[in-house]
């Protein structure tokens, strides 16, 4: 259950970290400040996005070593 708490604690803080962001973008005029908070939007739903196939890989080769052992 601990897994679950934890993973839907890192997605809320995704959410909040991605909302600012979009945030700033649509508030901020400096050039320089729009582009480093760009690039921390991208590298964030990078690694998200990276985070979750793995998970998922994780998620269907035990599946697949389950389905085996029946």
């Amino acid at each position: 259950m601990s897994d679950v708490n934890d993973e839907s604690r890192h997605i809320e803080s995704i959410d909040r970290f991605l909302t600012v962001c979009i945030e700033r973008l649509q508030t901020e005029t400096k050039t320089s400040d729009r582009f480093f908070t760009q690039t921390a939007f991208n590298n964030a739903i990078k690694e998200f996005v990276i985070s979750e196939a793995k998970k998922n890989r994780d998620s269907i080769e035990e599946l697949k070593e389950r389905i085996k052992s029946l």
